[in-house]
C-alpha cells in the first residue's frame, strides 16, 4: 500500500488528461514548473516519493481543470450534506403530518 499513488496524484492526472492538457499546460496555468506538476503525479503514500501541494496551489490546480477540491483529492464530502437532507425531509413530512392531523 505505501507505495500507492495518492488519489490526489490518481485524480490530477486523470483530470488533466481528460482536458486535453499537458503538465507543463496546467503548470503554465498555475504558475508551476512541468516538474511540479509530475512530481504531483507521482506521489506514493509512505514513502515520500513524489511531492504534495500546499493547500492554496491545490485549490488553485481544481480551479484550472474546472473541478471541485472534494474531487481533485478524491473525498467524498457529501455525507454530512445528505445527513442534513434526510433531516430535513423528515422534518418536512413530520409538519405536513401535524398540519393534516385533526
Amino acid at each position: 500500500m505505501d507505495n500507492e499513488p495518492t488519489k490526489f496524484a490518481l485524480n490530477l492526472k486523470k483530470f488533466r488528461i481528460e482536458q486535453n492538457l499537458s503538465q507543463e499546460d496546467l503548470a503554465s496555468k498555475v504558475g508551476l514548473t512541468k516538474q511540479t506538476i509530475c512530481a504531483y503525479e507521482h506521489a506514493t503514500c509512505g514513502d515520500n516519493k513524489g511531492k504534495n501541494p500546499t493547500l492554496n496551489t491545490a485549490i488553485q490546480i481544481s480551479e484550472a481543470l474546472h473541478v471541485s477540491l472534494d474531487a481533485l483529492c478524491g473525498t467524498q464530502s457529501t455525507t454530512a450534506f445528505d445527513s442534513r437532507k434526510k433531516t430535513y425531509a423528515e422534518l418536512a413530512w413530520e409538519i405536513a403530518y401535524m398540519l393534516t392531523a385533526d
